[in-house]
């Protein structure tokens, strides 16, 4: 399959909108983010996560996140009911955490970076779906790549960017080289 000219505008307009989305989106606003956290954080102090009773509390989520709306004094520590999930995200995101002293942009960054690879893949699925319509690949492409509330989640700390990497990946497979 050929490239279309028009793949590194859109990828590049993803990494600058997922960038953005990344730095203003306020801390631990994004769902489930500060439980995500948590995981790569007991990682990198060299625990593998177990998920207990009373990892999740939910009278005090709903006084940190809906009462409080993440006030300073509230710690995020106590939120750890993602512990279930698989690894393989948060050891992804281990050696950033190490690198950046666990700031949380650029573990942020690193889920717009996996986001771009779903793009690109989009775009690598559509293309042998719709052979010889290019214009096609990229309005699907566009669509995976813009959609607000998708970037929102590509743009934040969860395992989404990762599952989502996979799941088009293996696609990609399936619907095999079709010409």
């Amino acid at each position: 399959m050929r490239q279309h000219a028009g793949l590194p505008v859109i990828l590049l307009l993803y990494l600058v909108i997922g960038t953005l989305f990344a730095i203003l989106t306020p801390p631990w606003q994004a769902p489930d983010e500060p439980a995500h956290y948590n995981y790569v954080r007991q990682l990198a102090a060299g625990h593998w996560p177990v998920i207990e009773p009373g990892d999740y509390d939910q009278d005090y989520l709903v006084e940190v996140v809906f009462n409080s709306h993440f006030a300073p004094q509230y710690s995020i520590e106590p939120f750890e009911y993602e512990d279930y999930q698989p690894p393989l995200y948060y050891l992804l995101q281990t050696p950033v955490f190490w690198l950046f002293q666990g700031a949380l942009l650029p573990m942020r960054l690193l889920s717009v970076l996996l986001g771009a690879g779903v793009v690109s893949l989009a775009y690598a699925i559509a293309g042998r779906v719709l052979p010889g319509r290019p214009y096609l690949s990229l309005t699907a492409t566009a669509f995976v790549a813009f959609l607000p509330q998708h970037v929102a989640m590509l743009a934040a700390v969860n395992n989404d960017s990762l599952a989502e990497l996979i799941i088009a990946g293996i696609l990609w497979g399936l619907v095999g080289n079709r010409g």
